[in-house]
């Protein structure tokens, strides 16, 4: 745990620098975040599905529980997004590299809106 008094100092310290930032997000493009989205999606619709909508195996109806999920996991994801970007920007002065933003995460999540 970090002692520290400032959000400055976050990036002094070598565990938590800039370049230990950009190390994990290196890894984590916008391309993730938009399969990691449609992998939810297909989540979602699987454990929310409507009985009654074409049998057993029915889609979910726009409308119902898993559209109320759905906007859920959007709202969460974005507030995480944002929240990511506003420590990065206080501690490092910057967004620390990462590739994806709040339009990133709502246009993903809109292409599974009906």
């Amino acid at each position: 745990m970090l002692s520290s008094s400032s959000p400055l100092d976050v990036s002094k310290d070598s565990n938590y620098n800039k370049a230990a930032l950009k190390k994990v997000l290196k890894d984590f493009s916008g391309k993730d975040v938009r399969r990691c989205i449609d992998a939810m999606y297909k989540r979602v619709e699987k454990h929310f599905e409507e009985e009654g909508a074409g049998g057993a195996g029915g889609s979910a109806i726009p409308g119902t529980v898993s559209a109320d999920v759905w906007k859920a996991c959007e709202d969460e994801l974005v507030k995480v997004t944002e929240r990511f970007r506003t420590l990065a920007s206080k501690c490092y002065g910057g967004d620390g590299g990462m590739e994806f933003g709040v339009p990133d995460v709502e246009a993903a999540f809109k292409k599974h809106r009906t």
